[in-house]
């Protein structure tokens, strides 16, 4: 069983199904280089938040996010879905652990 911290700390655990979904989304919202240690850990999603939306912008967003959660080892990826609407980005990731049943994780980000 997987178990973290809660972000902000409050001496609560999280473990399981949530954990992952936790980690995935904090990979994702936090910046590459945030990560005191790890500053090769994060995403660059954020960058991409203010360029020309069109096709090209959709595919790099999706690679941005394959090469973001390639650093969690311990999942499969198997899909992953971005789209645009109004000041947001909606992001819905399907994974799976240990070849278990998919799971999916589910973050909106905002473009303002």
């Amino acid at each position: 069983m997987i178990k973290i911290l809660k972000f902000p700390y409050d001496g609560t655990y999280v473990d399981g199904e949530n954990a992952v979904s936790q980690i995935i989304k904090m990979l994702i919202e936090t910046p590459i280089g945030d990560i005191f240690y790890k500053r090769n850990q994060g995403s660059k999603i954020e960058s991409l938040l203010f360029e020309q939306n069109d096709n090209i912008l959709d595919a790099l967003v999706n690679q941005t996010l394959r090469d973001t959660l390639s650093m969690i080892k311990y999942i499969d990826i198997i899909d992953i879905e971005s789209t645009r609407a109004d000041e947001k980005v909606n992001i819905k990731v399907t994974w799976s652990f240990n070849d278990l049943v998919p799971k999916t994780t589910e973050l909106e980000i905002p473009t303002i």
